[in-house]
C-alpha cells in the first residue's frame, strides 16, 4: 500500500503543506475548525509523520524550501528536479510546499519560516506584485524563479526568468509572419497582473505591429478556480467553439493549455495544424511526444533552475546582492503550426526554422521521413508516392510547394495569380514568404557579444541576398519561372535601404553577413534615417539632391516593443526600436538594431531638394544620413544623431546584459563594442555615464569600458577624424563633459605630449584620441594603411600603445559580390571546382590549374560580355544611354573625393578626346563609367561631376570621336548599381593618392569579377598586387612614403608642374576651353580649374602623366585576349583572401574572443 505524504493530506485538505504541519505541532496562530478538519483527515487517512521532516523544525538543520504555486503545472517538474539535485550536493535538506492557487504566496513563506529554521526559500510561479514592506517580511533569502520582479519602491528582488513579454511577443510575431491575421489567445484571468499580464500584453503589442487590430472577441481568460491543465486547455477551447469564433490561429499561454485545446479542435472535426495552428509556451516534454508536436517558447529550464539554486545559495552566503537575471527564451516550431496559405491551399508544409535539433524544411532530411512515414510508406518509396499523389518528383517538390506558396500569398492580399499580378505584388509575396522563414532562424548566441556600431550600414536591398543566404534563391527562381517570371525583374522592385554612403557603410554590411554567417554572436546599432544621404539627380550637367524616401509599409524593418530615454541638454527624447534580420548562410541569424524617434516630421523636407529646418531636432533627427555640417546648426545636429545613437546602443546593450543577470563588473567578459570609425565614439563617455547610474565609481566605470571598446580607424583624412569644440558639446550634451573632462585628465597625467591629449589648447575634443587611450584594440583596415597609422598618422599613439595597434584587412561578402551579382559565373566555378569555395573562400585558388586552359578561359571571356550585355540593357533603360557591349569597360566608381583623384581620370579623358581627334583611334572602344555622389556642401566634387557631364556631353555629340570613344555618369549610384556595372568591368580604377586609402574594398569585388586593377601603391591594391604578383596588376605613381615627405616638406606645387610640363598645361587649360564652356557653367569649371592649379591638396598633377603612360599599356594590353584572360582568372582565383568571412575570423580570433 502507497504511503500518505503530508503533501496528500494538504491536497485533500486544500491547505497548504505548512499549514498541516502547524495543526500537528498545535501551532496557536491556525484556526481551531481548521485544525480540527486536518487532524480529522490524517486519522481517517492513516497518515504516520515523517520523524525526519519534521526534526527539521527548531533544529539547526540545513534546508530551503521550495513554494510552487500552480503544482499541476507540468512545466515545475524538471525545475523542481534540478533544483533538489544542487540542493542535495550542497547537502542542504530540500522541503517542496504547494501554495494553493487562491493564497498568498508571501504569507505562506511567512508561516512556513515560523515553522522551520529554514536557510532560504524558493519561489515557484506566482503572483509578485507585493509592496515593498510585504516582502521585506520574509526573514530569510529568498528567489523568485520563472517570474521577473521588481518590488515597487524597493532595491530589485532576486530573480530569475525570461522575459515573458518577450518571448510572447516573439510568438505571436512568428503567428503573424505565417500570414496569421485571426489568433485567438487563452490567457491567465483578467485580474492577473503578472505574467499573464505580460503574455497577453505582448500579444496585443505584435499584433499591432503587424497592421492587425486587437479584437477582444478573440481574447479568451481562464477564470480564477482554472489552472495551467491540460483540461483547462480542453474545456477553454470548446467555450470558444461554442462561440463560433472565426480564428485561424490559437496560441496558448501555457504548453498544457496548447495540448487541451488540441483535443478540444480534434473532437470539433478540425485538424491541427491543418485547420488551426495551435501554439504554447514553457516548452514541456509532453508537447514534443504529443501528436501533432506543439510549436512553443522552449524556456531554458536547467539553466532557469540551476542559477535559481547558485542565486540562493549565493545570497545565503552574503556573496551577492539581490539582482535579476533574465534568459532567452527559443522559438522552437515544431508540426502544430503552418501558414495560413498553406491552411488555405491544404499542403504539407512546416514553416519551420532551421535547426539542427527541432526542424528541417519538408521533404528534405528529417521532413522527408517524417512525411513518407505520415503517409505509410518507406523513405526509399517516397519519390513513387509523391508522383502518384501529386505528380511531382521529391527534387520538383520544393519549387513546387514555393510556386503554391506565392500563389497563395497573391490570392490573399490582392486577388491574382502569378499569370496576372505586377512584379511589385510578387515582391510582395516573397517578403512575405521569406520573414516566414527567418523569423525561426536560430538566432546566434553565446556568453560574449559583439555589438557593432556604425553611423551607416550599406545593406543594399535584401531580397535576393536573404534568399541566397536561406539557401531559397534557386527554388524561387524556378517557381517563378514556371510562369514566365524573372526572379532578377522582381529584384528590381525593392527600394534600396538609404542607411549609408559608401565604403564604410558597405564595409558594415558585408561585416554583418559575415559575422551571421560565421554563426557568431553579433548584432549591429546604427540608425533608421528616412531619406539616407540623397537621391542623386543629374540636372543641367550637375548634380541635384532630392530625399531618397525608401520606407513603405511592406519592408524588412520590424518595430521592436523597446523604447529609452536619450537626455539631452534641454529635453528629452524617447527613442523607437526597428531590427532587421541578418540571417547567415547557411547558418543562424543575428540583427541590425535601427533606432528611431516617432516624432520625426517627413513633410518638412520639400520633394525637390534636401533643405530643412537643421533647429527642429525632435522633427529632423533622424531624417538625413550626414546632413550638411557646412554651419553650426547642421554640426550640432549631427552631434545630436552621435548622441542619440550611442546613448540607445548603451542603453540596449546593458539591457541585454541585465536580462541575462551577467555581472556589469566584468561586463567585458561579455560585451565587446565595435567602434567604428570616430561617429560612434561618445559610446565611452556614455556607457561611463550609465554604469554610474549603476552604482559603479568613476574609475570602476572607466576601467571597465576600457576593456569593453574597441577602435577601428578607416581613414587618415582630418575631415573624419572628428574633433567637437567643447561649447558644441555644452550645448548639446553637457552631462557627459564632465566625464570626458575626467578621461582627458587621467591622460594628459601619463602623457605630457599634445599630440596625444584628448582636449587640445583649441578647446576641441579628439574623438579618435579618446577612442585610442580608452580603447583595448585599434586596428587599421589595410597592411599598408596600419603601417602608416604607426609610423606617421598615429605614431605618438603607437609609442605608448604598441599592443593596441593591429591590422584587419577589409573584405567583402562572395554571396553578394558572386553569387548574386554574378551568378552565370559562380556557376561556372561551382562547375570547376565544386561548391566549396561559398564557405571557404580560399578554394578559389583551384581555379589556377586551369590559367592555361584556352576553352576556360574563353568561357570566362564570354561570361563578361554577357555582363556587358545585361549593363547595356540596364543603362538603356534607366539613363536611356547605348552601352558598346564590344568597348573595353574602364570603371571608377566610389565616392566623389579629390583623394580618390576622379579629376585625374576626367583629365585622362579629355587626353583621350584630345588623341582621337589628332586621328589616333583605339583599335578597340573604350567606355569610360564613372559613378559618384558627392557631398552636397563639397563644391569642388560637385564641380569635378560637372566636368564629367560635360565632357560626356562632348564626347557624344562628336562624331569624330563617340564611335570609339565615351564617358557615361552613373546617376545616384547605389549598390544595386554596383551589381550591374562591376561584374562588367576590364578595368577596376583604384587610383587614389597613395597613402590617402585606406582600404578600399571596390578594388576586391572588381577583383573577384574578373577586372584588372589600375591603380596606385594605396591601400589594399599593395595586398592585391602581392597576392596576384606585378604582372597581373597595373601599378603607377609616388610611393605612399614620397607622398608622405611632400606633404611634411610642403614639397608638392601643381603649378610648378603646370608651368613645366606643356602637355598637362594643355590637358588642365581644356577644363576652360571654349569647348567645355560652351556646354558647362562657366563658374564651375573655372573654379575647378583654378583648385587644381592654385592649391590641388590630393596632388592631382603629379601622376598624370605616369597615369596616362599606364593607362595607355591596358589598353594595349587588352588586345591580347588570351593574356588578358588568364590575368582575370589569376585575379579571381587569389580574390579568396578578401573575403569578409576571413577578415571577420580574424577579428574573432585577435579582438573579439566571441564565445
Amino acid at each position: 500500500m502507497e504511503q500518505v505524504t503530508i503533501r496528500d493530506i494538504a491536497r485533500k485538505c486544500k491547505v497548504g503543506v505548512s499549514t498541516v504541519s502547524r495543526a500537528m505541532n498545535n501551532h496557536p496562530d491556525i484556526n481551531p475548525e481548521t485544525k480540527e478538519m486536518i487532524l480529522k483527515v490524517i486519522a481517517e487517512s492513516n497518515y504516520v509523520p515523517n520523524n525526519s521532516a519534521r526534526n527539521l523544525k527548531r533544529s539547526n538543520a540545513k534546508a530551503i524550501a521550495i513554494l510552487v504555486k500552480g503544482m499541476d503545472n507540468m512545466f515545475f517538474n524538471n525545475m523542481i528536479s534540478v533544483i533538489e539535485e544542487v540542493v542535495r550536493k550542497k547537502k542542504y535538506s530540500c522541503i517542496i510546499e504547494r501554495v494553493e492557487e487562491k493564497a498568498n504566496e508571501v504569507d505562506s513563506a511567512i508561516e512556513i519560516v515560523k515553522e522551520k529554521r529554514l536557510r532560504g526559500i524558493i519561489f515557484l510561479g506566482g503572483n509578485f506584485t507585493h509592496p515593498h514592506e510585504k516582502m521585506a517580511q520574509i526573514p530569510v533569502p529568498y528567489v523568485i524563479s520563472t517570474i521577473g520582479a521588481v518590488s515597487d519602491g524597493g532595491k530589485p528582488c532576486a530573480s530569475v526568468s525570461v522575459d515573458d513579454y518577450r518571448e510572447s511577443y516573439k510568438m505571436v510575431d512568428y503567428l503573424c509572419g505565417l500570414g496569421h491575421r485571426r489568433i485567438a489567445i487563452i490567457t491567465a484571468c483578467e485580474d492577473d497582473i503578472s505574467i499573464g499580464r505580460l503574455r497577453l500584453n505582448a500579444y496585443r503589442q505584435a499584433l499591432l505591429d503587424h497592421g492587425i487590430p486587437y479584437d477582444p472577441d478573440l481574447v479568451f481568460h481562464m477564470t480564477k478556480d482554472d489552472t495551467y491543465s491540460f483540461a483547462t486547455g480542453y474545456k477553454v477551447t470548446k467555450e470558444i467553439l461554442e462561440k463560433k469564433t472565426e480564428f485561424s490561429a490559437l496560441y496558448a499561454t501555457a504548453d498544457t493549455l496548447a495540448i487541451g485545446a488540441c483535443r478540444a479542435l480534434k473532437e470539433a472535426g478540425l485538424t491541427v495544424p491543418d485547420d488551426i495552428s495551435v501554439a504554447g509556451f514553457d516548452g514541456i516534454d509532453a508537447g514534443e511526444y504529443y501528436i501533432p508536436s506543439i510549436t512553443t517558447i522552449r524556456q531554458p529550464v536547467e539553466q532557469l533552475a540551476a542559477e535559481t539554486a547558485k542565486m540562493l545559495f549565493s545570497l545565503i552566503s552574503g556573496k551577492e546582492e539581490p539582482c535579476s537575471k533574465v534568459y532567452d527564451g527559443e522559438l522552437v516550431v515544431r508540426e502544430s503550426t503552418k501558414s495560413r496559405i498553406a491552411q488555405q491551399l491544404n499542403i504539407c508544409c512546416f514553416a519551420a526554422p532551421k535547426s539542427d535539433s527541432e526542424v528541417n524544411r519538408p521533404i528534405q532530411g528529417k521532413a522527408l521521413h517524417g512525411t513518407a512515414k505520415a503517409a505509410n510508406c518507406r523513405k526509399s518509396g517516397m519519390a513513387a508516392q509523391l508522383n502518384d499523389t501529386v505528380g511531382i518528383y521529391p527534387q520538383q517538390y520544393e519549387e513546387k510547394k514555393m510556386e503554391e506558396r506565392i500563389q497563395a500569398i497573391l490570392k490573399e492580399r490582392f486577388g491574382r495569380d502569378l499569370d496576372n499580378c505586377t512584379k511589385s505584388e510578387i515582391f510582395e509575396a516573397l517578403m512575405v514568404i521569406t520573414k516566414q522563414e527567418m523569423a525561426g532562424r536560430k538566432r546566434n548566441t553565446g556568453s560574449k557579444k559583439l555589438y557593432y556600431i556604425s553611423a551607416e550600414f550599406l545593406i543594399g536591398k535584401l531580397l535576393s541576398n536573404n534568399l541566397i543566404n536561406l539557401g531559397m534563391y534557386e527554388e524561387v527562381e524556378k517557381a517563378l519561372a514556371a510562369h514566365g517570371r524573372e526572379l532578377t525583374e522582381i529584384e528590381e522592385m525593392e527600394m534600396e535601404p538609404s542607411l549609408g554612403n559608401g565604403g564604410l557603410g558597405r564595409l558594415a554590411a558585408c561585416f554583418l553577413d559575415s559575422i551571421a554567417t560565421l554563426g557568431l554572436p553579433g548584432d549591429g546599432i546604427g540608425l533608421n534615417y528616412h531619406f539616407g544621404l540623397f537621391r542623386q539627380l543629374l540636372v543641367d550637367h550637375k548634380q541635384k539632391e532630392v530625399k531618397n524616401p525608401w520606407i513603405t509599409n511592406e519592408s524588412w524593418l520590424v518595430r521592436q516593443p523597446v523604447s529609452f530615454a536619450v537626455p539631452y541638454k534641454n529635453f528629452t527624447m524617447h527613442s523607437t526600436l526597428y531590427d532587421i534580420d541578418v540571417p547567415g548562410y547557411n547558418n543562424g541569424c543575428n540583427r541590425l538594431h535601427l533606432f528611431d524617434v516617432d516624432t520625426v516630421d517627413e513633410s518638412i523636407v520639400p520633394s525637390d531638394s534636401i533643405n530643412f529646418d537643421k533647429h527642429q531636432i525632435q522633427k529632423n533627427l533622424t531624417l538625413f544620413l550626414y546632413p550638411d555640417d557646412s554651419d553650426r546648426a547642421g554640426q550640432l545636429l549631427r552631434i545630436y544623431q552621435q548622441y542619440f545613437m550611442v546613448s540607445n546602443g548603451a542603453q540596449f546593450i546593458l539591457m541585454e546584459c541585465e536580462q541575462k543577470g551577467y555581472d556589469l563588473h566584468k561586463l567585458y567578459d561579455h560585451v565587446v563594442i565595435q567602434i567604428n570609425d570616430t561617429h560612434p565614439s561618445m559610446v565611452i563617455p556614455e556607457l561611463i555615464r550609465l554604469l554610474q547610474e549603476r552604482g559603479f565609481t568613476m574609475q570602476e566605470a572607466i576601467d571597465v569600458v576600457s576593456k569593453t571598446c574597441a577602435y577601428t580607424n578607416h581613414t587618415i583624412l582630418a575631415e573624419a577624424l572628428e574633433k567637437w569644440p567643447i561649447d558644441y558639446l555644452e550645448e548639446v550634451v553637457p552631462h557627459l563633459m564632465p566625464i570626458i573632462h575626467e578621461l582627458d585628465a587621467q591622460a594628459k597625467k601619463k602623457y605630457k605630449d599634445e599630440k596625444v591629449a584628448i582636449i587640445d589648447k583649441d578647446q576641441r575634443v579628439h574623438m579618435a584620441h579618446m577612442d585610442i587611450h580608452y580603447g583595448f584594440s585599434v586596428n587599421g583596415v589595410a597592411a599598408l594603411h596600419t603601417e602608416i597609422l604607426k609610423n606617421s598618422e598615429l605614431k605618438p599613439f603607437y609609442d605608448i600603445y604598441p599592443e593596441k595597434f593591429n591590422n584587419k584587412t577589409n573584405g567583402i561578402t562572395f554571396r553578394r559580390w558572386l553569387l548574386h551579382c554574378n551568378r552565370e559565373l559562380a556557376q561556372y566555378i561551382e562547375s570547376l571546382i565544386g561548391p566549396g569555395f561559398k564557405k571557404d573562400a580560399d578554394e578559389l585558388e583551384k581555379l589556377l590549374k586551369y590559367k592555361d586552359n584556352k576553352k576556360v578561359l574563353a568561357k570566362l571571356e564570354e561570361i563578361k560580355h554577357n555582363r556587358k550585355l545585361d549593363l547595356k540593357q540596364f543603362l538603356y533603360e534607366t539613363q536611356n544611354i547605348a552601352l558598346d557591349e564590344n568597348s573595353i569597360i574602364d570603371v571608377q566608381v566610389k565616392r566623389l573625393h579629390e583623394y580618390k583623384r576622379q579629376q585625374m581620370n576626367a583629365l585622362y579623358a579629355i587626353y583621350k578626346y584630345m588623341d582621337i581627334k589628332s586621328g589616333n583611334k583605339p583599335k578597340t572602344p573604350i567606355t569610360m563609367v564613372f559613378g559618384a555622389k558627392a557631398a552636397p556642401a563639397y563644391i569642388i566634387a560637385k564641380d569635378i561631376i560637372h566636368l564629367i557631364l560635360c565632357l560626356q556631353e562632348l564626347i557624344d555629340n562628336d562624331p569624330e570621336v563617340s564611335p570609339y570613344f565615351k564617358v557615361i555618369m552613373l546617376e545616384n549610384y547605389n549598390v544595386s548599381k554596383a551589381a550591374k556595372v562591376i561584374p562588367a568591368a576590364d578595368i577596376s580604377e583604384q587610383i587614389s593618392l597613395a597613402s590617402k586609402e585606406a582600404s578600399g574594398t571596390g578594388n576586391m569585388k572588381f577583383m573577384l569579377n574578373g577586372a584588372l586593377t589600375l591603380g596606385t601603391e594605396d591601400g589594399a591594391n599593395v595586398e592585391i598586387g602581392d597576392l596576384v604578383g606585378k604582372e597581373n596588376i597595373y601599378i603607377f605613381g609616388k610611393k605612399p612614403q614620397d607622398v608622405i615627405d611632400l606633404y611634411a616638406d610642403a614639397a608638392y606645387c601643381s603649378k610648378d608642374i603646370y608651368d613645366e610640363d606643356p602637355e598637362i598645361a594643355k590637358l588642365v587649360d581644356f577644363i576652360v576651353s571654349d569647348e567645355l564652356l560652351a556646354i558647362g557653367d562657366k563658374v564651375c569649371l573655372e573654379r575647378l580649374y583654378k583648385e587644381i592649379l592654385n592649391k590641388d591638396w590630393f596632388m592631382t598633377l603629379l601622376d598624370l602623366k605616369e597615369y596616362i603612360k599606364t593607362k595607355e599599356r591596358v589598353y594595349k594590353d587588352y588586345e591580347n585576349k588570351d593574356a588578358w584572360n588568364k590575368k582575370c582568372l589569376i585575379n579571381i582565383a587569389k580574390a579568396g583572401f578578401f573575403s569578409s568571412d576571413r577578415t571577420i575570423a580574424q577579428y574573432n580570433e585577435d579582438i573579439w574572443h566571441l564565445a
